[in-house]
């Protein structure tokens, strides 16, 4: 499924949706169980399609499957906790999108250091950020934004795009 979840990624539609045929009719001959699989897939493909609403009832699905809203928490649930999340506030849902945020955070901090060295760590600062921000708690958002600049600057390196986006949140929330 990976060909058909990179081809989304980019914006191929023709070329995902193919492989992802493809791969389906390959694991349906091998016997092979791809529910989760395919709904990531499918879900992945709507937001290259820019179905959001689409992508999030899939996303949802894989988490079910996952057990992530039975409180499981497993790293397999962090892509698509990541895309819910994004796609949850982008579509207005600041108060679900804050406590998926911040679900994702206490997923991704794996040890101490975490918190000021880790990508994934500031990436989801960055989105728990940005939440509060949609709420109106700026001095939330400000802490952070703090958290997600330090954190992605380190894991990334200063000139990424997400570490550039959680400093300019930052200097508008400093102003």
């Amino acid at each position: 499924m990976g060909v058909a979840r990179m081809s989304a990624r980019q914006g191929d539609l023709p070329a995902a949706r193919q492989a992802f045929r493809r791969e389906l009719e390959l694991a349906h001959r091998q016997g092979r169980d791809v529910q989760r699989e395919s709904l990531f897939v499918a879900a992945s493909i709507a937001v290259a399609d820019h179905d959001s609403a689409q992508a999030a009832t899939a996303f949802r699905k894989v988490l079910q499957l996952d057990g992530f809203f039975e409180g499981i928490r497993r790293r397999n649930s962090r892509a698509p906790l990541l895309d819910l999340t994004r796609i949850t506030l982008g579509r207005g849902g600041a108060r679900e999108a804050l406590e998926l945020a911040l679900a994702l955070r206490r997923l991704d901090l794996v040890d101490s250091l975490a918190a000021v060295r880790s990508a994934d760590v500031g990436q989801a600062d960055l989105l728990v950020a940005q939440a509060y921000l949609a709420l109106g708690r700026r001095d939330s958002a400000l802490a952070y934004a703090r958290g997600a600049a330090t954190a992605l600057a380190t894991g990334l390196g200063a000139s990424s795009t997400l570490a550039r986006e959680a400093a300019d949140l930052l200097a508008s929330l400093e102003q």
